[in-house]
C-alpha cells in the first residue's frame, strides 16, 4: 500500500507513503501525455514544480511523504499539493486511519498535525471539478537547476461561464517562504469569490493579499 501510485475511482490520485519522487514524476509523465488536457492540469502544475525539485540522484531515493511531513517552509510541493485541495491519509499500528487536509496539516515551523506513532500512509490528490479548472505553480530561487526556493506558490482557479463572461467559482491558494509555514491566503480567494475574471479582480485580491502574507 505504501507504493501505491495510481488514480482511483474517483479519479483522485493516490500517492503511496513510500513513493518516490522520481516514481511519481514519471507516473505524472505518461498520465499528462495519456489522459485528457482539462483533466491533467493540476497534475501538470505539480509536474513542473518536481521538474525543479533538487537533483535527480536525490529524487530518486527521496519519497513525496518525507518532503511533506518535513514541514519546511520552503518546501516546492506543499504549495501545490494545498492549493489542489489534497489530503493526508495517516496511520498507525492498531489505529484507525485518518484523513488530514494538507491546508490544516502544519500548526506552526516544522509543527504538523502527527502524533509522534504516525506515518504518512499516502496523499490522495483530488480530481478536478469540471472543464474550467485552472493551476499554475511558481517558484523563484537563486538558479534555475538544483536550488531551494526564495519562495514558491501555486494558485487553482475554478471558472463559470455566464452571459456576462467569466466569473470565478473557488480560488485556492498555497504559499511558500512567506511565513513560518507553507501558508495559504484566505482574503486572498474570498476577494476572488463569485467576482469577474479580469483586471479589477486581481488588483482587489492582491490589495486582500497583504492581510494574509504582510
Amino acid at each position: 500500500e505504501l507504493h501505491e501510485l495510481s488514480f482511483d475511482h474517483d479519479e483522485a490520485l493516490v500517492i503511496g507513503g513510500a513513493v518516490t519522487l522520481s516514481s511519481l514524476e514519471h507516473f505524472l509523465e505518461k498520465a499528462v501525455s495519456e489522459r485528457p488536457r482539462e483533466a491533467m492540469r493540476g497534475l501538470r502544475a505539480m509536474l513542473d514544480m518536481l521538474r525543479w525539485f533538487a537533483s535527480g540522484q536525490i529524487r530518486n531515493v527521496a519519497v513525496l511523504a518525507g518532503n511533506i511531513a518535513t514541514a519546511s517552509p520552503i518546501s516546492d510541493l506543499n504549495p501545490v499539493l494545498m492549493a489542489l485541495g489534497a489530503t493526508l491519509v495517516l496511520g498507525s499500528a492498531g489505529d484507525v486511519l485518518r484523513e488530514v487536509p494538507v491546508r490544516d496539516f502544519f500548526k506552526s515551523y516544522r509543527v504538523v498535525d502527527m502524533r509522534p506513532e504516525e506515518v504518512i500512509c499516502s496523499v490522495r490528490v483530488p480530481a478536478p471539478v469540471g472543464p474550467y479548472q485552472f493551476v499554475r505553480s511558481f517558484k523563484q530561487a537563486k538558479r534555475r537547476d538544483d536550488d531551494i526556493s526564495i519562495v514558491n506558490a501555486c494558485l487553482c482557479v475554478r471558472l463559470e461561464p455566464r452571459s456576462s463572461g467569466w466569473h470565478v467559482t473557488e480560488m485556492h491558494t498555497g504559499y511558500g517562504g512567506m511565513a513560518p509555514t507553507t501558508k495559504a491566503a484566505p482574503s486572498v480567494e474570498a476577494a476572488f469569490a463569485d467576482s469577474a475574471w479580469g483586471k479589477e479582480a486581481v488588483e482587489a485580491a492582491q490589495a486582500a493579499g497583504a492581510k494574509d502574507l504582510p
